[in-house]
């Protein structure tokens, strides 16, 4: 019987305790999310200006 019930919740950012000494891979840079208010229209083309953004910064937005 599996006992997945018994996990904490755990939120974005939050440190897990994997056990057994397994170590989680550091990502290649650090990131953060940013959260901001749009028209709902208007999403396809801020998620186009970000990743434009990163992609002048040097980063790929599909490996972060």
């Amino acid at each position: 019987m599996n006992k997945f019930g018994d996990a904490p919740i755990k939120g974005e950012g939050m440190e897990v305790d994997y056990g057994d000494g397994i170590k989680p891979t550091k990502p290649k840079v650090e990131t953060t999310y940013v959260e901001r208010r749009i028209p709902e229209h208007l999403e396809f083309k801020a998620h186009r200006l970000l990743d434009t953004f990163l992609v002048e910064h040097g980063y790929n937005p599909r490996e972060l």
